[in-house]
């Protein structure tokens, strides 16, 4: 007789901010049982696991923006596994405004962004970004080879469309480490 699927099983990360330095993560994880329990209505099981860091070994945070939520999360997969906290904005206008008041719940250290998108594209996000942020990475997607001229002067780095998923991760790496 065939094995049921394993039950869903789903995860919510918070992050919380100590101290300038000092980092908190808690991580939980809920596991739907298939069963009902004798107690009445299925409850989820509820696991949690901790840790505490400090900023030198906090994984770099990657602010990822791109209106296709397809893209957006296929590029955040294979960033978390490579290690890196992504925090994924399908709109850049969005994505100003938290980064304004400081709705992030650590530091960004690099940002990746798609050039083309409705309502801003991303040279007028990156343009509005450098008015209050002149030094933060930045890196743009784009499959048209012509639109990093668009950025000229910004300090951004650009890297064309379709970007395998070895040279999005060498190039974030270089970024993040200052190596570029």
């Amino acid at each position: 007789m065939p094995q049921p699927p394993p039950p869903p099983t789903f995860h919510l990360l918070l992050i919380r901010k100590i101290s300038d330095s000092l980092y908190s993560e808690f991580c939980i994880h809920f596991n739907k049982p298939r069963i009902p329990l004798a107690a009445g209505p299925q409850v989820s099981m509820l696991l949690g696991t901790h840790k505490t860091w400090t900023k030198e070994c906090m994984p770099a945070t990657i602010l990822l923006i791109d209106d296709n939520a397809v893209q957006a999360a296929t590029r955040q997969t294979i960033l978390k596994r490579a290690g890196y906290f992504v925090i994924a904005v399908l709109n850049p206008e969005r994505a100003l405004e938290q980064f304004r008041s400081e709705e992030f719940p650590s530091p960004i250290d690099l940002i990746l962004t798609d050039h083309i998108m409705p309502c801003m594209n991303g040279n007028e996000f990156v343009r509005k970004l450098r008015e209050f942020q002149p030094k933060i990475p930045v890196l743009v997607i784009s499959g048209m080879v012509e639109a990093e001229e668009e950025y000229a002067g910004l300090g951004i780095h650009f890297r064309l469309k379709p970007l395998l998923p070895d040279n999005l991760l060498a190039s974030v790496h270089r970024l993040v480490t200052n190596t570029e």
